[in-house]
């Protein structure tokens, strides 16, 4: 594991079914998590996704990482390197509210942190009809709802 990929400074980008850290001082990418496509849950490149559509970085240690095609969110620890599912079923598609795992995603794309309520999230979905909307995550709850 490398000891730079929770330096503040450091800038995080997804590229495809990766996450990497970048250090602009020497210029150096590191593999945060992901290697192959798939889903397993794991540390750093033991985690595997099948695209990562978007993250949002709660802490300086722990981000959000939209699985898009494995239809859930995952949150990472920037020091452990260790990925667990947030919400959503990961490998189940669906479009239900619910709490953590009883939640169902059918496409989500992006995250944000929702800026009126610090505990929340917002993603990007698809509902039943195909049709775009916004769902909110609680990261105390990890109730998520339209």
């Amino acid at each position: 594991m490398e000891a730079d990929l929770h330096v503040p400074g450091n800038i995080l980008f997804a590229q495809y079914n990766q996450l990497n850290s970048w250090n602009p001082s020497d210029k150096k990418t590191t593999r945060v998590v992901g290697s192959t496509w798939g889903y397993e849950e794991g540390i750093g490149a033991d985690a595997l996704f099948l695209s990562i559509g978007g993250f949002a970085q709660i802490r300086p240690t722990e981000v959000v990482v939209v699985d898009s095609s494995n239809a859930c969110l995952r949150n990472v620890n920037r020091i452990t390197l260790q990925t667990e599912q947030l919400v959503g079923q990961c490998e189940s598609s669906g479009y239900v509210d619910g709490v953590g795992n009883n939640s169902r995603f059918n496409r989500p794309e992006h995250v944000i942190k929702d800026l009126m309520s610090s505990n929340h999230l917002i993603a990007t979905d698809q509902d039943n009809d195909g049709n775009a909307v916004l769902r909110s995550v609680d990261l105390v709850t990890l109730n998520v709802t339209l």
